[in-house]
């Protein structure tokens, strides 16, 4: 992501590619994606009476739950080092 920049006017759902306006985000970089991934799953591992299905479920969920983190890390990251922000 750092020949990208995020975009200003919607920081969690655009980036700014050098030279061009705001495009979508990749949903890689979305953390709301994978939140709601990992809700999804959740919902699933509640709605299941077999234990290791909801096990694996929630591990599932976990897992989402990281790339979220990670993908507001990488969103961070680019903020930081986004010149524009600097200023």
């Amino acid at each position: 992501m750092s020949a990208l920049r995020l975009c200003l006017e919607r920081p969690l759902a655009t980036v700014l590619s050098p030279g061009r306006r705001c495009a979508v985000m990749p949903f890689r970089y979305d953390p709301k994606h994978w939140r709601d991934r990992a809700e999804e799953m959740r919902r699933l591992a509640r709605n299941t009476s077999e234990p290791a299905l909801k096990r694996r479920l929630l591990r599932i969920a976990h897992e989402y739950d990281e790339l979220a983190l990670q993908a507001e890390n990488s969103i961070s990251a680019a903020r930081a080092a986004d010149p524009i922000n600097k200023q």
